[in-house]
């Protein structure tokens, strides 16, 4: 799964991999869910997957937009009730820290934990840009192969590990 920040002329892209079934496709799903709360603030769409409704649910990103600004998006959801999931069992809140030019990770971060950061709307802060991209199979059953199913892979596998990691001078 990629995730595609496109501002200007400047592109970032973000690979999510990893073994057969280590979650990647959910974590992409979740931040895709994450990433469409700021078109509408609806939080349903998060309530739908909650697998265990009998306890407290939540949520912690930190993340950057298009500014020098580091926010925390926390949401809190309370156990289902019998009349469901209502806005008075969510909890949500994004407070924010502006990043200094000599400030790390860190220190923001430290800054967001310690101090009274002020709150913003989720319709102010501009998540315009942000694309999701999944395989071509995903969510459909899979047939696995071998490795020597396909004479090219290991010579594909190669190109794509040297794009990521340059000083990979092989793939045996």
């Amino acid at each position: 799964m990629m995730l595609r920040s496109c501002r200007g002329s400047k592109e970032k892209v973000n690979i999510i991999m990893g073994g057969n079934a280590t979650g990647e496709t959910s974590l992409g799903k979740m931040l895709m869910l994450f990433a469409n709360y700021f078109k509408d603030g609806e939080y349903k769409q998060f309530t739908e997957v909650i697998n265990d409704s009998a306890r407290t649910s939540s949520l912690a990103v930190d993340f950057v937009a298009d500014e020098n600004i580091l926010y925390r998006f926390t949401m809190s959801i309370l156990p289902k009730t019998e009349e469901g999931y209502t806005r008075e069992n969510i909890d949500t809140k994004i407070i924010y820290t502006e990043i200094g030019k000599r400030d790390s990770c860190e220190t923001c971060k430290k800054r967001l934990e310690e101090s009274d950061c002020e709150q913003i709307a989720y319709d102010k802060i501009n998540t315009n840009g942000w694309h999701f991209s999944y395989p071509a199979d995903a969510g459909k059953r899979k047939t696995y192969y071998s490795i020597e199913d396909n004479k090219n892979y290991l010579y594909i596998l190669e190109h794509i590990l040297k794009t990521l990691d340059p000083s990979i001078k092989e793939v045996i």
